[in-house]
Parts: C-alpha cells; sequence; structure tokens
C-alpha cells in the first residue's frame, strides 16, 4: 500500500512530463504535436516579442533542452527547455505568424499551430501576453477515472496480500489444503488432500496427494507430472514420505535438469503409467 502511495505522489506534485514532440510542416502552417505521460492540467502561457513568441507551460515538465531548426514561412526555429516547475517553448516565427493551442479529447496531447494570424497588440503597442486554460475532460471525469484506477490497483494490491497469507499459514500451521476436481461428486470422500509434501526449488515442490483410495506422487511446479501411484502400500508417516522420495531421487533430479519441451514429453509418459 505504501509502495502505490509512493509512486503516485511524483504525479501529484510535478504535473505531467513531456514523452515527445513532433513537428508537422504544412503549406499553410506548422503544427507542433506534444505528448505527456499524463493528462496535462496546467495552464499556457504566450509573449511575443517581435519575431519571438515564448511560450510556458506550467506543471508540465520536460528532462532536457530540446531544439530544431526550420525551413518554413510559418517558423524557423523551435526550442524547448526546462523552466521551474514548467517548461518553455521558444519559437522564431515572422511577425504576422500567430499561435494557437488545442488539447486532445484525453488531454495526453498539446497542439501547437502556427499560421497567419493578426498580432494582439496593447494599445500603446507594446508587447502584449496571454494565458490561457484548455479545454478537456471534466476534472470530475478525470478524478473519476484516477479514482477507479487506483481502486484497481488496490484491490488487486489486497488479494495478492490474501493469498500470500493464506499460503502461508497453511505452511506454518501444516495444514491439509483441499484441491477439488470439476468432474468429481461432490461428497468429501472423492476430494483429493495433499498428505505430504516438499519444496525442490523455487519453482517446484513434490507433494503425497490422496484421492479415494490411492495415493499419487506428483511433482507440482512449471509442469505438474504423477511420478508414482500407490494403493495397499501408500506411506502413512513422514518417515515413508521421505523413504519414497529416497528411491525416486534420481528421476527428481531428471526432472528438474530438463527443459520446457522435454518436461512436456516426458509428462505424457507419466500420464500414462499412471493411467495404467
Amino acid at each position: 500500500m505504501n509502495a502505490l502511495i509512493l509512486l503516485l505522489v511524483p504525479l501529484w506534485l510535478f504535473g505531467s512530463q513531456i514523452l515527445s514532440y513532433n513537428v508537422y510542416d504544412r503549406s499553410d502552417r506548422v503544427d507542433i504535436m506534444l505528448t505527456f505521460d499524463t493528462p496535462f492540467e496546467g495552464t499556457l502561457r504566450q509573449l511575443r516579442q517581435n519575431d519571438t513568441i515564448i511560450i510556458k507551460l506550467d506543471d508540465a515538465q520536460i528532462e532536457s533542452v530540446k531544439q530544431k531548426t526550420l525551413s518554413s514561412a510559418f517558423l524557423s526555429s523551435l526550442t524547448l527547455s526546462p523552466s521551474g516547475s514548467g517548461t518553455q517553448i521558444i519559437a522564431k516565427t515572422p511577425a504576422n505568424i500567430g499561435m494557437q493551442a488545442s488539447k486532445t479529447a484525453d488531454a495526453y496531447g498539446l497542439r501547437l499551430r502556427f499560421a497567419v494570424a493578426t498580432p494582439t497588440k496593447t494599445p500603446d503597442g507594446a508587447t502584449s501576453a496571454s494565458s490561457t486554460l484548455l479545454p478537456t475532460k471534466k476534472e470530475s471525469a478525470l478524478g473519476m477515472n484516477y479514482a477507479i484506477v487506483a481502486l484497481i490497483l488496490i484491490i488487486g494490491i489486497l488479494i495478492t496480500w490474501w493469498l500470500k497469507k493464506g499460503i502461508q499459514k497453511s505452511a506454518s500451521t501444516g495444514a491439509k489444503p483441499t484441491v477439488f476436481n470439476k468432474s468429481a461428486p461432490s461428497d468429501a470422500s472423492k476430494n483429493a488432500t495433499i498428505r505430504f509434501q516438499k519444496p525442490l526449488d523455487a519453482h517446484n515442490s513434490v507433494v503425497m496427494l490422496e484421492y479415494a483410495e490411492a495415493s499419487y506422487l506428483v511433482i507440482i511446479g512449471n509442469n505438474n507430472i504423477v511420478l508414482d501411484k500407490f494403493y495397499g502400500d501408500k506411506p502413512v508417516t513422514q518417515n515413508d514420505f521421505e523413504t519414497i522420495l529416497k528411491k525416486n531421487e534420481a528421476q527428481l533430479e531428471t526432472y528438474l535438469q530438463l527443459d520446457t519441451h522435454q518436461s512436456e514429453a516426458i509428462f505424457e509418459s507419466y500420464k500414462e503409467k499412471a493411467s495404467g
């Protein structure tokens, strides 16, 4: 749970990260497309200074300075650089070119369009600046999406934790887990029960499985393999189980050394042996 909170904290504190930018040079315009790792919810401010448009994106970070030179009538150069908690974009354009910004519906993309426009100036001819809140999905909808994703992650973590605790409890108390066969009768006497078990390595264990009147020596792990079947001579104590393992020691070592394809081949031969 703490790990999940730590993963989400950077998103809340530092906003979006600019993953990439692409330049599309058209005959009547130049489009700059920015993509983010999270929906961009910051503000955009632009400042016109002669042949330069300075764009500031709040709460949108970029790792390093990016530069691009173009041979276009609308845009000659572009520079993206970190600026505090945001990003500054400097575009070299002719005086008659303006910039319009719009976000994608999911707010993961931001388009900056440079095209011919009437310059906006203050009455005294000074440089003008504007601050823009770009429209996108309603904050309530975005908040709901984040809540659903967080809830799914939390439920997944809780289920994993519950399963792990159940397995650890069974191992510490010596409880005998029951394996239910969907095709078998519902009578409890027909349920398969693990009598003894022993780990072989990090991925495989050997168990003595009791079902009906017989006991089966089975490897459970990457592949489930039946090694042997017992009736009247089935093991009763842990010592009996250890004795059977010693008799099958060479067979167990051979299995652990097999690759995946060999394991599948020997699995078929053991199935035939068990069914006989």
